[in-house]
């Protein structure tokens, strides 16, 4: 493998790792206790990444604080649990941020302002339809980049994503 391609592996591989999570689903038995907790949260766009933001409890390194999450790949049709890159999170009360007084009658009331610096809040909606593409254009990395082994997996997974099991699917998605 030539040395560039290493670190772009190793990101494909993050990604199948965190795509076969939600295809097994949270185990609450065994994920709630461990679970890190995020409230008055909102999907965000960070650059092109579509990420969580909010205030973590119990999370494993950060301890409790407000955190941006990892990129997110997959919220839950009931909202209680979100899967990002690295890890599950329980999902508690979703916060929905102000606008300023000149916004109050906008369609999206509160939606793309500022709530960090170089982040946007989205509506949960439009943030699940770019993560509902992430599997495919995971995929079509890995093709490019020769990772040959990686693709046939991906490609299933892709094809899979909308059509997952009710219980962990996109379908119905709805802003919060």
């Amino acid at each position: 493998m030539h040395p560039a391609t290493r670190p772009l592996r190793t990101l494909v591989e993050t990604y199948l790792t965190a795509f076969r999570a939600v295809r097994h689903g949270p185990e609450p038995a065994h994920s709630e206790p461990d679970a890190p907790c995020l409230t008055n949260w909102t999907a965000a766009m960070r650059g092109r990444e579509i990420v969580l933001v909010g205030s973590v409890s119990r999370h494993p390194l950060l301890g409790d604080t407000r955190i941006q999450t990892s990129t997110l790949i997959y919220v839950s049709q009931d909202r209680q649990w979100a899967r990002t890159l690295s890890r599950w999170y329980r999902l508690g009360a979703a916060f929905v941020p102000t606008l300023p007084a000149e916004h109050t009658g906008d369609l999206l009331p509160g939606f793309f302002v500022s709530i960090d610096e170089g982040i946007i809040s989205l509506p949960l909606h439009m943030a699940l339809k770019f993560t509902a593409r992430r599997p495919q254009e995971v995929a079509d990395v890995a093709f490019r980049a020769g990772l040959d082994d990686l693709v046939p997996e991906l490609i299933r997974l892709a094809r899979a994503w909308p059509s997952m099991p009710k219980e962990i699917s996109f379908q119905g998605a709805q802003a919060i």
